[in-house]
């Protein structure tokens, strides 16, 4: 794959937001699966 300047530089641009929203909606599951009463 042969991306463009500009193209790396919008992804490279995308890449700490999808990681920070891939890391919250993980969090989120983790401490759902961990709240006592719940069953999953």
């Amino acid at each position: 794959m042969n991306y463009t300047d500009a193209e790396r530089r919008g992804i490279m641009a995308q890449l700490p937001a999808r990681l920070a929203t891939a890391a919250m909606t993980s969090r989120m599951k983790t401490s759902l699966a961990e709240r006592p009463g719940q069953s999953s």
